[in-house]
């Protein structure tokens, strides 16, 4: 048997900050969602969630809303791709852990696991055209609220898939308490943030291009080729209902380029959302569809042969870019327009004009997805219920490339070359889960039971070659037979079947002092509201958390005579010697020097091996007597990155480093975890 210990530190971003002190009674009872879509209490979890609210992700809008996420979630790392507008954004929460590259998060919305398919084009030269991602379908407008589990207690009910993380999406739904309309229009425009810097003193020589040649009076300036991208973004949507029956419906649209020529993503979504209660709430059934049109032209590719800022950035320093901009001139010879780029291969890089790779070798993605998901939940007594889930999710993508003739004799055909493949993706999920939530004497019970299938299959079909007949005619009938022809087949089948369980017991422990803060107040009433047991704990008590883990609490000893605002709130707090095998930890709360002085002149026993730290390491606590008496070989400090009360103090500091003992502290390390199996223990730190 195993304890872990943890705590997890959320860290706010380096943005300014205006912060207004004053009552929040729902502070304590916030609910989140946890893994499988199920709602929680915040402060009943045992492991760390962060919540975004869906307006952190509408303020500015991106065509891919995982991008937003940036700077909003301590320890999550947001990457976004420099493929142009759609792109993938990869989300990592744990760390590098596949040598394949894919640590991705796993994306649940509403309770259901989704395929998230994104291609990056592949990597080196030869990379081609990457696309979109499934995530980036999902119309930010819709989102109700994210919940990001990114601890393994978190994440386990979804097995191996929730490895990396699980970013839980939860949508809108209708409103029973009155109709509203909302419009909202998002537009912003882009240009390059920086470019690499130029040498311009020296030209080429004759008939080279290579620019090392004489000085040149000409000045060559790269960002000509970008333009002014945008992004302008509608969304309408209704919400309605009354007790019965509440329903949501949302259209919205996406249309965005980028800031290289003829770079396009347009997007359209069309959502629809009922909830419907049964029997005075004895069946909740709960109904979606959605409607995703979704196409994506010349992302950027991050290859050598089909990024135009290869020739762009190696054209040479003494000739005219401007004279390319007119990238394709007649050819007499073929009778069509043909690539203009008397500049060769550049030193062997198989480069062409940059405004030609943009409009005369379009590579084009158009998807239809839809989306069909029906909840059903069966409320048999207080505290109990069951509900069943089921969706399908399809893609039909059509991915076309459309070489003209005058590309490349490696990329072309002499007539032009044409690409048409042509994917299924489809998955159907379902799943039954048993909710239980009840208190027996002094403890509370949560449960969780269920099972689930899910079904994943792909089909994909390809012709690839050059054209015959008509140049420039990019059908599939006009694909030569012979030469560079190449028909792919290809196909997934992945079925995953899963059982899972979940039990938590619970009841708060408090010193048994009262204070007239509202947040106390408000704390006494979300326990009795959900009939949480309370217990008080003094010192000399025992308690049992585990068999064979004994807590001996060695503080509070007496209650304070003081009472309300102006106790010595701190020195109440309740300080315990946990204990497994040989293993021992000392908890001190926010105990400061009275109640540590307190607690050696009782003649207690407080000799640990672990010692987490009194009131965040501030210089009011962790005095020398208590130190000598405890001689912890490592100490834990709990305190927030650039918090304003200057925790931990330096005196603190200096006295441990005095006694040459280990310091953890979560404003450096993040969470900090520590295993024992009550013989040997281990420290493991976030960073």
């Amino acid at each position: 048997m195993k304890l872990i210990f943890s705590q997890a530190i959320t860290l706010t971003n380096a943005q300014p900050l205006k912060v207004t002190l004053g009552e929040d009674t729902q502070v304590l009872d916030e609910v989140v969602v946890t893994a499988l879509g199920i709602k929680r209490s915040e402060k009943a979890l045992t492991y760390n969630v962060q919540q975004v609210k869906g307006d952190e992700l509408t303020t500015v809008k991106s065509t891919n809303f995982m991008g937003a996420l940036a700077g909003k979630a301590a320890g999550v790392q947001i990457n976004s791709s420099a493929s142009g507008p759609g792109g993938g954004v990869k989300v990592v929460m744990r760390g590098a852990k596949s040598i394949t590259q894919n640590n991705n998060a796993l994306y649940v919305i509403d309770g259901i696991p989704m395929y998230n398919r994104a291609s990056s084009g592949g990597d080196g030269a030869m990379a081609t055209q990457p696309s979109s991602e499934s995530i980036a379908d999902i119309n930010p407008d819709d989102i109700e609220s994210m919940s990001l589990l990114t601890g393994p207690s978190a994440a386990a009910l979804y097995g191996y898939e929730g490895a990396n993380g699980v970013v839980l999406i939860t949508t809108k739904k209708g409103r029973a308490d009155k109709t509203t309309v909302t419009y909202s229009n998002n537009t912003t425009f882009s240009d390059p943030m920086m470019m690499p810097k130029f040498q311009n003193t020296y030209g080429n020589m004759t008939g080279e291009m290579m620019s090392w040649g004489l000085e040149t009076d000409k000045r060559y300036d790269p960002a000509n080729f970008f333009n002014t991208g945008s992004n302008v973004s509608n969304a309408l949507s209704l919400s309605t209902g009354n007790d019965k029956s509440q329903s949501y419906i949302s259209v919205a649209t996406t249309n965005a380029t980028g800031i290289i020529p003829n770079n396009d993503y347009d997007r359209y979504n069309f959502s629809f959302r009922n909830t419907t209660n049964f029997l005075n709430n004895k069946f909740i059934l709960d109904t979606s569809a959605n409607y995703i049109i979704q196409n994506d032209k010349n992302m950027v590719s991050q290859g050598q042969y089909f990024n135009p800022l290869t020739s762009l950035y190696l054209f040479p320093r003494g000739e005219d870019f401007s004279d390319v901009a007119v990238y394709e001139r007649y050819d007499d010879l073929s009778g069509v327009n043909t690539q203009y780029w008397p500049y060769g291969d550049l030193g062997g890089v198989s480069s062409q004009n940059p405004y030609w790779i943009m409009n005369r070798m379009n590579r084009e993605n158009d998807r239809r997805r839809y989306k069909l998901a029906a909840s059903l939940q069966y409320n048999i007594i207080e505290g109990l219920n069951v509900q069943g889930r089921v969706s399908i999710d399809n893609t039909e993508s059509k991915y076309t490339e459309k070489f003209h003739a005058g590309t490349v004799g490696n990329f072309a055909g002499p007539k032009g070359r044409y690409k048409e493949e042509n994917r299924l993706d489809r998955q159907v999920y379902a799943d039954v889960l048993a909710n239980f939530n009840k208190t027996f004497n002094e403890f509370n019970v949560t449960a969780n039971l269920g099972a689930s299938i899910k079904d994943l299959r792909m089909e994909l079909t390809s012709l690839h070659g050059d054209l015959n007949n008509v140049t420039n005619h990019f059908t599939i009938e006009n694909l030569t037979r012979s030469g560079y022809y190449k028909v792919n087949a290809d196909g997934l089948k992945r079925q995953t079947q899963s059982v899972f369980a979940n039990a938590e017991i619970r009841q708060v422990y408090d010193n048994g002092v009262p204070t007239s803060l509202s947040t106390y107040k408000t704390y006494r009433k979300i326990l009795d509201k959900r009939k949480i047991p309370r217990r008080t704990l003094r010192g000399g008590e025992k308690i049992q958390l585990l068999d064979g883990v004994p807590f001996t609490v060695v503080g509070p000893l007496e209650k304070s005579n003081a009472r309300g605002e102006n106790s010595r709130q701190n020195n109440e707090s309740i300080v315990g010697l946990l204990k497994y095998g040989n293993f021992t930890m000392l908890f001190t709360g926010d105990a400061e020097a009275e109640e540590e002085a307190s607690i050696l002149k009782s003649g207690a026993d407080v000799k640990s091996i672990v010692l987490k730290a009194g009131h965040h390491g501030s210089k009011t606590s962790s005095t020398e007597e208590f130190l000598r008496a405890v001689s912890p070989k490592a100490v834990f400090i709990s305190c927030g990155a650039g918090n304003n009360y200057g925790h931990p103090s330096r005196q603190t500091m200096k006295r441990l480093e005095k006694w040459g003992i280990d310091v953890y502290r979560t404003d450096r390390q993040g969470t900090i975890t520590l295993t024992t199996d009550g013989k040997r223990y281990e420290i493991t730190k976030e960073h």
